[in-house]
């Protein structure tokens, strides 16, 4: 839908009401809808920029544009929770992380795993993430 035409800000309050609350209301328990600190908005369209953002980095580094797995990084209250789409033939899952994209990732022990999702505990400095598929 298109909501300019309707007064939309940055808020997503257009005006006949807050068109994210409302997709998020119809769409119980989508990551998108995932608590997410931003500000003056609300938590899809910031989880959607955030999405985008890494989308066009993973372009400018050179990744192919079809077939990228889809990772989701969720802060839920004082953790961080990170999604991922299933590898087949995978056996089980590492994550690495990095204060930065372009520096040495190292394993991520901090973290436990249950199934396709990491939980750890979220610190204040930066961390960037980087999950891998083990087959053994």
């Amino acid at each position: 839908d298109y909501f300019l035409d309707l007064g939309a800000d940055d808020n997503c309050d257009y005006s006949g009401g807050n068109w994210a609350q409302e997709w998020c209301a119809e769409h119980p328990g989508d990551p998108l809808c995932e608590y997410c600190s931003c500000a003056h908005s609300q938590s899809l369209n910031c989880n959607r920029k955030g999405r985008a953002f890494w989308y066009m980095l993973a372009r400018l580094e050179g990744w192919p544009s079809d077939g990228l797995p889809h990772l989701t990084i969720i802060l839920s209250g004082s953790n961080i929770v990170l999604h991922w789409d299933a590898v087949a033939g995978a056996d089980s899952y590492k994550v690495y992380s990095s204060a930065a994209p372009d520096l040495e990732y190292t394993e991520d022990a901090s973290g436990t795993f249950d199934g396709t999702s990491w939980t750890a505990p979220a610190t204040e400095e930066v961390r960037c993430y980087r999950v891998t598929a083990v087959t053994e």
